[in-house]
């Protein structure tokens, strides 16, 4: 996998190793062999073959009686599942390994490869509460993971945890906080030469400081690192999430149609995800008032799944757009009351940006109704 990628031979390498393993009668070899084949499998973004290999490993472990094992286990079932069938029943896992991660104990050696599962459950989770409109308990489990992380000195975990709070941070429009995780992450990655890392870090950094009003700067920096990213063997289940941010950018920087390439790109390898159908529905409406029938459906298209995964904070993005488009047809109409009732359901995350823009269109359209 460090050599070569994730190519065909690497999974054949990891099933040959798993079946000498349970030859032998589950030699201590088999966690990790079924700990690295599931990890294969999702950054090849094969989704329910890691999440069979998570239920192997919960089984394994319930007959170990090994917590650490235990919160592998609801981790790879928990991460797996939300992408797989939405997001009904994957925090329940991700809670478990929570509650079983003690800092203290379960720690990984400083020069250890890979990722404390306790943390990246807190990261998971954090992202899983930003989609369903819970901007304030994902911040607050953020701000834990970067935490413990940081009092755990694993360098590569804090890594990882810097890069998803960041990208979390980035993705709710707090380009503050984006930033300053992407300079930690970069500090780490220099010091530990993790070059695949500091390449994303400066894709993060440059993301962030085109949103705080740099966009041309930004943009070039964020080109200097996706250069370095493309230089390196990189998880193709990285590649949506590095090539949205990096469309975004291009949009924040006046170039809608570059950006619109990139999802394209993304769509023709059957990437559909609601924030990218949302995405190039904007960056078209950039590009030319005219393409306002071809970003209309995309909006549609875009809500249609954000419903279907469970996704509210696009739910409510697609309908914003919805709303917006109708009001600057002088409309106050269907969407804008749905655009309302949605609004009313959130609890929390009201000074985050997609609730602030949200509250903009109502209070435009209360103006067309008085």
């Amino acid at each position: 996998m460090a050599l070569k990628g994730f190519t065909p031979e690497v999974e054949a390498a990891f099933k040959e190793a798993l079946a000498l393993t349970e030859k032998q009668g589950e030699l201590p070899q088999l966690f990790p062999v079924l700990r690295g084949l599931s990890t294969y499998y999702q950054f090849r973004m094969e989704f329910d073959k890691s999440f069979e290999l998570g239920e192997r490993i919960l089984a394994l472990a319930e007959s170990k009686d090994d917590d650490l094992m235990r919160i592998h286990a609801y981790l790879l079932i928990g991460s797996n599942v939300g992408l797989i069938s939405g997001l009904d029943q994957e925090l329940a896992w991700l809670e478990q390994g929570i509650a079983l991660f003690d800092p203290d104990r379960q720690r990984l050696q400083p020069f250890q490869v890979g990722n404390n599962p306790g943390i990246v459950c807190y990261t998971a989770s954090a992202i899983y509460l930003w989609w369903q409109g819970f901007a304030n308990q994902a911040f607050a489990r953020a701000q834990k993971a970067f935490d413990i992380a940081t009092r755990l000195e694993h360098p590569y975990t804090m890594a990882y945890a810097c890069f998803h709070t960041g990208v979390l941070y980035l993705w709710s429009g707090e380009m503050q906080q984006a930033r300053s995780r992407a300079i930690t992450m970069r500090e780490i990655a220099a010091e530990q030469e993790y070059h695949l890392w500091y390449a994303m870090a400066t894709i993060l950094l440059g993301a962030a400081e085109s949103g705080l009003g740099a966009a041309e700067a930004g943009l070039a920096r964020l080109e200097e690192g996706f250069a370095a990213y493309m230089g390196h063997i990189s998880p193709p289940v990285f590649w949506p999430m590095i090539t949205t941010i990096r469309a975004a950018a291009h949009g924040r920087a006046g170039k809608a149609a570059e950006g619109l390439n990139m999802l394209d790109d993304l769509l023709q390898d059957g990437q559909q995800l609601p924030d990218i159908l949302i995405l190039k529905g904007e960056l078209l409406l950039q590009e030319s008032p005219s393409n306002t029938a071809a970003a209309t459906k995309l909006f549609r298209e875009g809500l249609e799944l954000a419903q279907m995964m469970g996704y509210k904070i696009f739910v409510l993005r697609a309908v914003s757009r919805l709303a917006e488009l109708e009001v600057e047809e002088g409309k106050a109409g269907e969407n804008g009351r749905l655009l309302a009732d949605l609004y009313d359901s959130f609890t929390e995350g009201f000074e985050t940006r997609d609730l602030q823009e949200a509250r903009s269109v109502l209070e435009r359209r209360r103006e067309l109704t008085d």
